[in-house]
């Protein structure tokens, strides 16, 4: 299976609703969860990560503590 990380936007993309956002305009549903990821921007994504993506890896630490 192949994914996308979300390095690819964790550094311009704060907010976690809004990087799965962007995210989603990609042709992937498996992502790894990228250590830049902050605690609030995780429990924005939760949920939504629980119904549409699949999680491939996760990056070192998760999440960044904020």
């Amino acid at each position: 299976m192949i994914g996308i990380s979300t390095v690819w936007r964790s550094k311009l993309i704060e907010n976690g609703k809004e990087l799965l956002k962007a995210l989603s305009s990609l042709p992937f549903s498996a992502l790894e969860l990228d250590f830049r990821i902050s605690e609030s921007a995780f429990k924005e994504i939760k949920k939504q990560l629980k119904k549409n993506w699949q999680v491939l890896s996760i990056h070192n630490y998760f999440p960044r503590p904020d």
